[in-house]
């Protein structure tokens, strides 16, 4: 038989583990499945595996030091990665959820740019929350409130805002949507601001 799946709770706090190798049939890492190894440094995922969900609370609170998403990954929960000790992200070209707080507090020291792709139809709410990140460049699926896009994309509901490592945030991409619902209020840095062929409108913070 083969391992297609790491169960809720599998290795819940073995807080000297240093290092998890995922096999290439495991298609699910269930909620808690590593929370709390907060020795766990090495995250190795094969690129051509078929991982598709990583679950709550994941690897919140370990010492991950990158995630680069293999292709095949789909789902981010709620709180993922909460609280590792991560340096930088790589998104892939698929992926479609990013749960509420998933990389909060994460630092992401290393990263001056980070680009989600159109594929996203879910960027949860304070995603990024309390980064370093001294982001010049990113990219977001999209910015607002209409039909194809849900409420909290916008800058200061994933969790940025001047306060929060984004203060050299230079240049900013929306890939889709009509409805932008951000006003780019005290972002005194931004030099440019690439909006989707379709964008019709821009509206307030507050709105």
């Amino acid at each position: 038989s083969v391992l297609d799946s790491i169960n809720t709770g599998a290795f819940y706090n073995c807080s000297s583990l240093q290092s998890i190798f995922i096999p290439s049939g495991v298609l699910e890492l269930g909620s808690y499945s590593f929370y709390g190894c907060t020795s766990l440094t090495s995250l190795d995922i094969l690129e051509n595996g078929m991982l598709e969900i990583i679950d709550d609370y994941a690897f919140a609170y370990t010492a991950i030091d990158e995630f680069v998403m293999p292709e095949s990954l789909l789902e981010i929960g709620n709180y993922a990665f909460f609280r590792t000790k991560m340096n930088s992200i790589t998104c892939n070209s698929q992926v479609l959820s990013i749960g509420d707080y998933a990389f909060a507090y994460c630092g992401l020291s290393d990263m001056v740019e980070l680009h989600f792709p159109e594929s996203v139809e879910y960027l949860g709410i304070n995603s990024l929350y309390g980064m370093d990140a001294p982001l010049h460049s990113l990219t977001l699926p999209f910015m607002g409130n209409d039909e194809d896009a849900n409420e909290s994309a916008c800058l200061a509901s994933i969790g940025m805002s001047k306060t929060d490592g984004d203060t050299n945030l230079e240049s900013v991409t929306i890939l889709k949507g009509d409805y932008v619902r951000e006003s780019f209020n005290y972002f005194s840095a931004l030099k440019e601001v690439n909006l989707s062929p379709t964008t019709i409108y821009i509206s307030s913070r507050s709105e």
